[in-house]
């Protein structure tokens, strides 16, 4: 017990030190800067000041990407004012799409997304218009 109870510590320790960015651990157990997941496996990113999350995710397989607005529990869902847009860079060329859903949850399907996710969400939710950075490439099956 006392050797899993060190290795835990140490992998702990490492989260914190080893990367060299600013972690930002929130009430609800997330830190931010890691890729940290969200309800349904993707990855969460912040919008404002824990005003809200987007959890996003990339199924490179599907190719396909849904977003998840949610509050800053980063667990309850919370409406879009309108439909989020993509504006991603693909083979250096911008590249904007819309995206379908209603409610929290919005997807959208194309060819570019079997590599990896460069560019920003733009999104209004609380009369406010926010663009979000995809920081992490991560795929999500």
């Amino acid at each position: 017990m006392k050797i899993l109870m060190n290795a835990v510590l140490v992998c702990s320790a490492a989260l914190f030190i080893g990367c060299g960015k600013k972690v930002d651990r929130h009430e609800h157990g997330h830190h931010h800067g890691h890729g940290a997941h969200g309800p349904n496996g993707g990855e969460l990113l912040e919008i404002g000041d824990h005003l809200a999350h987007l959890e996003l995710l990339h199924d490179a397989d599907d190719k396909s990407v849904t977003l998840h607005l949610l509050g800053p529990d980063a667990k309850q869902a919370i409406p879009f004012d309108a439909p989020p847009k993509l504006n991603l860079i693909v083979d250096g060329n911008p590249l904007q799409l819309e995206m379908t859903g209603s409610h929290s949850t919005y997807t959208v399907i194309h060819e570019s997304f079997s590599g990896q996710l460069e560019g920003r969400v733009a999104l209004r939710f609380d009369q406010k218009n926010y663009q979000i950075t995809i920081t992490h490439a991560h795929h999500h099956h």
